[in-house]
């Protein structure tokens, strides 16, 4: 029996994580907080309600609350429209009591939750496309309420469906399945034996032999969603959850596919939570579906809308990948080096790009970023149409941004590459040449470059465009720019100042650096009430911030009047200043 509320509580939606679609937070109400991703023990027939049910959360203190779900007959959005359309157009929405197609709200104890309620009990005869693009729309606001699919979540897609953002599920198909005969394992779902070895799975009382009633195999259901979402919590921790999930869809098409279409979806949130740096050593690419990766995309995206190439540079080198990061230090790189160590003005004048997959294209002063310098991807010498297509892309667009004379190709493939390019001789208007022999390639360069320089520091022109691109800096060509090594330290000097120091993933800038970008009107921007930024700044304390912040991104924090420090960003730009709570930027240095 639903409870009558007496006073209007206090609810907050708290964001911990986010990484691509999916997210880890809480829900905070009354003074309590119910830990998210939220499984709910609930036992529905098809033909019956939904009772008062118990919540099973991963953190503690929740085992017994009670929960009732009520629909919400004054909701809208735009997602709902087609949902209705298709389920009447397929007669799913005759099935009384088994779907809930419109906005709910879960009531714990009688209170509101806010939370987005999902149905798609009906999966079964639902296309991929339509699924994604539901579960796509449900995220209109850049802190939408947690997302509940109610009666979706079984063995099969447990991990897909938390990693495009499920925070809550309950266990309604496990024990639908259960008396089916079905059991849930560590990646799937099988016909269960009557007899099973023991501890075949775990240890439970059907898994053992000791009992093997449905209320038993539906118990072992129950524990191992539960496991299992606790193993993508932690992945979700470590920044690994979709390099884990893609393991647990191998074999699964319905399921690579319905993360293919999220991904390939024009859904602008997806980039917006994706990663500029992560602590991950490497980043492996093993399926052709890693390309879309949104850490991937990002990147590319970034190329193709921010990266601006030092204007003085008349000539861009096409070169080859390497398996050894970042390209600079290896060996491929290297021999490249000693031929062209001739080429006179050849770091003032030529812009070397390395051409590669899954990022596409990798102006060489940024390799040591993430993900370039990250990224682990077997090489065959064959190329996906999409790895080409990408690469085309940025490449296309480095040209359109800078202002080149000659295109240089020294990449093996280029000729399949650049197949129409090479034919025609030119490439975006501007005359196009493959030069796969290195000694070949040192005398082509020396002719386009000639005997005299752009006037321009050749070690500054790299330290500057990396300034630029990865701390939204604006510093003008003409600064003169040099690295220092102290101890086991790499410190940048930018005219006579200590602008920032080197670290794993990509400059950091000191207090004057980040001082310097401030008064300068560059740099990504959180704007915060007037306090002392130490240690973890939160959600709650920011009035502003720049919207293409994104998780990673080095930042710089202050009042509207005063520049206070510079930090890491936790979350999203959007999602900073969208009213939800929880750690937003960690801070490396404030002033005070």
């Amino acid at each position: 029996m639903m409870m009558t509320l007496t006073e209007e509580p206090q609810i907050s939606y708290r964001i911990e994580i986010v990484d691509g679609p999916s997210r880890l937070g809480s829900i905070e109400m009354s003074g309590e907080r119910i830990p998210l991703p939220l499984l709910i023990d609930i036992n529905i027939s098809l033909e019956g309600t939904i009772p008062g049910v118990e919540l099973v959360a991963l953190g503690d203190g929740w085992s017994e609350k009670k929960l009732d779900i009520v629909r919400d007959r004054n909701a809208s959005g735009p997602w709902e429209d087609p949902i209705v359309r298709y389920m009447e157009s397929q007669g799913i929405g005759r099935l009384k009591g088994a779907i809930e197609y419109k906005r709910s709200r879960l009531l714990i104890e009688g209170v509101q939750t806010p939370a987005s309620v999902i149905s798609l009990i009906g999966l079964i005869g639902w296309d991929t496309k339509t699924i994604a693009d539901v579960l796509a729309r449900a995220r209109m606001g850049a802190s939408h309420p947690p997302l509940y699919l109610s009666s979706a979540v079984d063995g099969r897609n447990l991990e897909t469906m938390f990693y495009l953002g499920a925070e809550i599920m309950d266990t309604s198909c496990a024990h639908r399945d259960a008396s089916s005969g079905l059991i849930y394992t560590d990646d799937g779902v099988e016909t269960a034996e009557r007899n099973p070895r023991s501890d075949m799975y775990c240890s439970c009382d059907h898994c053992s032999g000791r009992d093997h009633d449905a209320v038993s195999l539906g118990r072992h259901n129950v524990d191992m969603m539960r496991r299992r979402l606790s193993i993508c919590v932690n992945y979700l921790k470590l920044g690994r959850l979709r390099e884990h999930v893609m393991g647990q869809i191998s074999g699964k098409p319905d399921m690579a596919s319905l993360v293919r279409r999220f991904e390939s979806g024009s859904y602008p949130r997806l980039l917006e939570c994706a990663h500029s740096f992560r602590k991950a050593d490497e980043r492996p690419v093993t399926y052709r579906d890693d390309i879309r990766d949104p850490d991937f995309q990002l990147w590319a995206h970034r190329m193709m809308n921010e990266y601006v190439p030092p204007p003085m540079r008349r000539v861009l080198l096409l070169l080859p990948c390497s398996a050894r990061k970042p390209y600079s230090a290896s060996r491929t790189h290297q021999r490249i080096r000693a031929q062209l160590a001739r080429v006179k003005h050849l770091k003032e004048a030529c812009q070397q790009v390395v051409l590669t997959s899954p990022l596409g294209a990798v102006p060489m002063e940024l390799d040591v970023l993430y993900p370039p310098s990250y990224y682990d991807i077997p090489v065959t010498g064959e190329w996906y149409p999409e790895e080409i297509e990408r690469m085309k892309n940025v490449v296309l667009r480095i040209i359109d941004s800078g202002k080149f004379t000659h295109v240089v190709c020294h990449h093996q493939e280029g000729g399949e590459i650049f197949r129409d390019e090479a034919g025609s001789g030119r490439i975006s208007g501007l005359p196009f040449l493959i030069e796969k022999d290195p000694a070949a390639l040192a005398g082509s360069l020396s002719e386009l470059i000639g005997g005299e320089g752009p006037g321009h520091d050749r070690g500054s022109i790299d330290l500057v465009s990396l300034m630029n691109y990865s701390l939204a800096s604006c510093l003008s060509w003409d600064s003169r720019s040099s690295l220092r090594s102290i101890r086991d330290r790499t410190l940048i000097y930018i005219d006579r100042t200590h602008f920032a120091e080197m670290r794993k993933g990509g400059p950091v800038p000191t207090l004057d650096g980040g001082r310097a970008i401030w008064g300068s009107g560059g740099g990504r921007r959180v704007i915060i009430d007037d306090f002392s930024p130490r240690g973890t700044v939160f959600a709650q304390g920011i009035k502003g911030s720049d919207e293409g912040i994104r998780p990673g991104d080095i930042v710089l924090v202050g009042t509207e009047e005063e520049y206070r420090g510079v930090g890491r960003a936790i979350l999203p730009g959007p999602v900073m200043s969208a009213g939800a709570r929880g750690p937003a930027v960690s801070m490396i240095s404030h002033t005070r």
